[in-house]
């Protein structure tokens, strides 16, 4: 399925099927995006497959909206995003 819509759908490789492609002695960081545009949708999450690790994230202009970020010295963390009217 395809993230907050059917346009375009085509079906998608199960993560099984995915993570054949890869070589399994080295580990694989994924970012995936368009997950949070409703407010029942998972706004963040980190999963892991076999050597595969899933990092997905969506905004939605909705109150808590986080960017996952990275940086060599701190590693992975989250950003909360203020709204506001202006």
């Amino acid at each position: 399925m395809i993230a907050n819509s059917q346009a375009g759908y085509t079906k998608l490789d199960t993560v099984e099927e995915l993570v054949k492609n890869f070589k399994e002695d080295k580990l694989f960081f994924w970012l995936i995006g368009d997950s949070g545009a409703f407010p029942h949708l998972p706004r963040i999450s980190c999963l892991t497959f076999k050597n595969h690790t899933f990092l997905v994230n969506g905004l939605g202009d909705i109150p808590g909206d986080k960017f996952i970020l990275y940086n060599t010295e701190e590693g992975f963390y989250t950003y909360e995003i203020s709204l506001s009217n202006n």
